[in-house]
């Protein structure tokens, strides 16, 4: 049996010039393997005190700079650790149960309790705290499962139980303070449950709110269950030791809340400050929103962001915004560009949006009767640069924007809209919409680039035509010759480029590559270029085995698309 320890925090409002904390970067070697691990002293830390350590763990496809920055947990008057998983997600049980994305089983668990015994060695630690976001929420959970006597409390922000957790978690050993945030709109982790399947024979469940607040009240032997608005409050647990609370966020999607001078995801909550006051045992953390959130404002926009481990708030990083293919999320594009990888290695921050219902709204004003009209992505993506700079130094006159399939048409409409607010262009397995260059009438030229495969059979490279009816059909999109010669004219520049041949294909099974640049530009315009993938298909090139075989056809491996669009954008910044 224990009591919470109590703690006294300070919380400062998190700026671009906030004081920094105390911050050291370290590595840890489990298994074989280096991990790496962000440790966050107090400005005011004192090693002959107690203090308590906090560990947050990063959603999936995001790193550890990534929730440091978003959270600002690192600005309390706690020792806080934001570890890196090894890859693209925490092991938390997924890869035995075989959730994909699938990869070799790593032993997260005990890098995890490796790095509480160095760090209660390293500091003089008075309680230990857990907390996570999304998949960083569900390992929470799993640490929650197996080392319960470890913590003090833990908090998880957007997660529910996976069915692999419930079936896997040991026998209680101690209780365990378990406080969850989770927000109305989440479609990741939504309140009633969900399914996923994993084929046509097999699929894993993810528990409803009630469901994992069943599993926990359960193991916690709890007593009392006390709702209101917004809140849950499961109590009289192990003799009145421990608690289970929930706080359900109004109109809150799959996002870590924050209030201040933010455009997005306003809805009156803050959930770094709800869970210091809940370790606190501080009840302000059931205060009602701020602000009331309606469905006339629209859905709540997502993302996720991965920022490299040697991003220094001193120094401005470049970003990349990355936008994916219809059906598709900002994970998936995450997957399939590999930018996580090329992020790390060349120092910038890559951010991942979400578009509403798998797609952009590059046509909302063209074709509205097929858009949600609260939608306008033009606005958005910048929003989305502007808060992120609050928490982030983001070199504002290096920011890029690329984007595969439909997110390579919103590209195109932000090459034409927003020339003032990306750096330069890059569009992969895309081209102009029929009508979108009347919204190109007037704007200046601008950095682009082209990857387009001869063989695309989503966006073909002679065009892709709709049909309207008695055998007829219209253009839908130019074809990419068109297109280019469109960029080309646009920029002001001779049709004469300058070509080079990279790879021959040996047809029908390989591909090959051309490289073209179109650089005598009126005016010192900059240049428009293009790899050209012979026999290629709808993919991102250089990239196997991610997208379905059957859309994505022949996959270039001769060069990678993700190096080659970062060695475009390094030699163009705005004014």
């Amino acid at each position: 049996m224990r009591k919470m320890v109590l703690l006294l925090l300070f919380l400062i409002t998190i700026t671009v010039s906030a004081q920094e904390t105390d911050h050291h970067v370290f590595t840890l070697t489990h298994n074989g393997v280096d991990r790496l691990y962000h440790v966050h002293l107090p400005e005011y830390y004192n090693p002959d005190e107690p203090t308590p350590l906090l560990m947050v763990l990063h959603p999936m496809l995001s790193s550890a700079n990534a929730i440091a920055g978003l959270t600002g947990f690192n600005q309390s008057d706690m020792i806080v650790v934001y570890p890196q998983a090894a890859d693209a997600y925490w092991d938390d049980g997924r890869t035995a149960a075989g959730v994909p994305p699938v990869r070799e089983p790593v032993d997260d668990i005990g890098f995890l309790n490796v790095l509480l015994d160095q760090l209660e060695a390293d500091y003089n630690v008075s309680g230990v705290y857990l907390a996570g976001m999304e998949n960083g929420g569900t390992m929470a959970y799993r640490m929650a499962c197996e080392v319960p006597e470890r913590f003090e409390a833990v908090a998880v922000v957007n997660t529910l139980l996976w069915q692999y957790h419930v079936e896997n978690c040991p026998t209680a050993t101690a209780p365990v303070n378990m406080f969850i945030v989770i927000g109305t709109e989440n479609l990741n982790y939504p309140l009633e449950g969900r399914v996923v399947l994993l084929s046509l024979a097999e699929s894993f469940k993810i528990f409803s709110l009630e469901e994992t607040l069943a599993f926990w009240n359960e193991r916690n032997a709890c007593t009392e269950r006390t709702d209101n608005e917004q809140t849950i409050v499961l109590s009289g647990c192990d003799n009145n030791d421990t608690t289970v609370a929930v706080y359900i966020v109004p109109g809150g999607g799959n996002n870590w809340y924050r209030t201040g001078d933010y455009g997005l995801n306003q809805v009156g909550v803050n959930a770094t400050e709800m869970i210091l006051a809940y370790f606190n045992g501080d009840d302000t953390w059931q205060a009602a929103p701020t602000r009331e959130v309606t469905y006339e404002e629209g859905p709540p926009r997502t993302y996720r962001m991965y920022v490299p481990s040697t991003y220094s708030q001193d120094v401005p990083m470049p970003a990349v915004l990355a936008l994916h293919g219809r059906t598709q999320n900002g994970a998936a594009m995450a997957l399939t560009t590999e930018m996580n990888f090329y992020a790390e290695r060349d120092g910038y921050i890559a951010i991942y949006p979400d578009g509403i219902d798998g797609g952009w709204s590059y046509l909302g004003d063209l074709m509205p009767s097929a858009f949600d009209s609260r939608v306008d992505d033009t606005i958005f993506l910048p929003q989305l640069i502007d808060d992120l700079a609050q928490d982030f130094n983001i070199d504002q006159s290096r920011v890029y924007v690329t984007g595969f399939s439909n997110g390579g048409f919103m590209t195109l409409r932000l090459a034409c809209e927003n020339y003032d607010d990306f750096a330069a262009f890059a569009v992969v397995g895309a081209a102009m919409y029929i009508n979108m260059q009347e919204h190109c009438e007037g704007s200046p030229p601008v950095p682009i680039l082209f990857i387009n495969g001869t063989q695309d059979i989503s966006t073909r490279w002679d065009g892709v035509q709709q049909e309207i009816g008695n055998g007829q059909f219209v253009m839908v999109s130019y074809s990419i010759i068109d297109t280019l010669i469109y960029w080309v004219q646009h920029n002001g520049c001779e049709p004469i480029d300058t070509s080079l041949i990279i790879s021959e294909p040996e047809f029908p099974n390989d591909t090959g590559l051309i490289y073209s640049r179109f650089e005598q530009c009126a005016d010192n315009a900059p240049a428009v270029e293009i790899y050209i993938v012979q026999n290629g298909g709808h993919n991102w090139m250089g990239v196997e085995g991610v997208l379905d075989p059957s859309i994505a056809g022949l996959v270039n491996t001769d060069l990678h698309a993700t190096e080659a669009i970062w060695a475009f954008f390094q030699r163009h910044h705005l004014d």
